[in-house]
C-alpha cells in the first residue's frame, strides 16, 4: 500500500505547487499591473464629445465681444436632464443679471420650436439660437458651455449638474 500512496502524495504536492503558482500569477496581474483605462462611454454608445478649451465657436450668430463672458445651454426638447435643469437655469440667468453675463440657449430645433421649449422652461429671458449639436463639437445635451468676449472656451460640463458643479459655474461667472 506505501508504494501505491507514495506516486498520489508526489502527484498531490505537485498540484498544490501548480495552484499555487497560478494563484501568484492572478494576484501579480491583478494588482501589480496598471488597470486599464475605463471606458468613456457605456458599450454601444459613442463617446460624449465637447468643444476643447480654447478653441474658438464660430458657428453660432453672436456677439461675443457685447459681454465678458457668454453661456451657451445647449439643449434639446425631449431631453429629461435638459427639463429637470430647469430651475438651475433660471437661476443662472437671475444671478447673472447685469454682471456681462450673456445667456443662450443653442438647441437643434428651429427658432421657432426652440423659443417655445424654453417658454414651457419658463425661460422666456433666454436667447434662443438653432444650430447642430455636431457643428458645436458637442453629442450630449445638456451641454453647458463658458465661453470669454472672442468666443473661445474656457470650460464645459456636460449632463445634469450636481449643486456643487451648480456651484462651480456660477462662481466662474460671478467672479
Amino acid at each position: 500500500m506505501g508504494k501505491f500512496l507514495k506516486p498520489i502524495e508526489h502527484v498531490a504536492n505537485v498540484l498544490i505547487i501548480v495552484v499555487a503558482v497560478v494563484c501568484l500569477a492572478i494576484v501579480a496581474q491583478r494588482y501589480l499591473r496598471p488597470a486599464p483605462p475605463a471606458p468613456a462611454a457605456p458599450p454601444g454608445l459613442p463617446a460624449m464629445k465637447s468643444p476643447a478649451i480654447g478653441s474658438k465657436i464660430s458657428s453660432l450668430d453672436i456677439n461675443w465681444s457685447q459681454n465678458k463672458k457668454n453661456v451657451l445651454l445647449v439643449l434639446q426638447e425631449g431631453c429629461r436632464y435638459c427639463s429637470e435643469s430647469a430651475d438651475f437655469y433660471k437661476n443662472l440667468v437671475q444671478q447673472t443679471k447685469d454682471k456681462g453675463v450673456s445667456v443662450t440657449a443653442v438647441l437643434p430645433q428651429d427658432r421657432e420650436a426652440a423659443r417655445k421649449y424654453l417658454d414651457k422652461l419658463q425661460l422666456p429671458e433666454i436667447d434662443a439660437q438653432q444650430s447642430a449639436l455636431n457643428s458645436l463639437d458637442v453629442n450630449a445635451t445638456p451641454t453647458l458651455i463658458v465661453a470669454d468676449d472672442k468666443g473661445q472656451v474656457e470650460k464645459v460640463w456636460i449632463g445634469k449638474l450636481p449643486s456643487e458643479k451648480q456651484n462651480e459655474v456660477l462662481a466662474m461667472l460671478l467672479k
